[in-house]
């Protein structure tokens, strides 16, 4: 398969367009999230993994819905915690020593959805809104 001008226009327009949806359906969930239900929960497991990027924290809690129990691992809405140091990777697990009992915020569709810190950074906002800008703009470039 021949790689095209218009292919690669193609492929630069629809990363953008993916990552502007991806970015639109982002906050339109941190948002509704802050209006979520609440209950408690119990940090199960709280520690650091590690891979070739570095490390990252692992939170995983448990809470029950109407009866039901309920197991997550979901800390953030972002998952970009990763630091290239141990010591600054271990500020995401200080509140959340095992054991500890903590407000968990839950879909009220889907009570399996939960996460512990509704918060998303204006970095990660800002981020992905110059990536779906930068690629609609290469895009369109292309286009002319």
């Amino acid at each position: 398969m021949e790689i095209t001008p218009q292919l690669i226009r193609l492929f630069t327009i629809l990363v953008g367009l993916g990552s502007g949806i991806y970015l639109v359906r982002s906050l339109v969930r941190q948002h509704a999230s802050k209006r979520w239900p609440t209950t408690m929960g119990k940090i199960l497991e709280s520690k650091l993994d590690e891979d070739s990027d570095g490390w990252y924290p692992y939170v995983r809690y448990s809470y029950s819905i109407h009866g039901e129990n309920y197991a997550s691992d979901q800390l953030y809405f972002y998952s970009c915690n990763q630091e290239p140091d141990e010591a600054e990777a271990r500020t995401y697990l200080l509140p959340y020593p095992v054991g500890k009992a903590v407000t968990i915020y839950f879909n009220p569709h889907n009570p399996a959805d939960a996460v512990l810190d509704t918060h998303v950074p204006l970095w990660r906002s800002l981020f992905w809104l110059f990536f779906t800008s930068f690629f609609l703009a290469i895009g369109a470039g292309m286009l002319a």
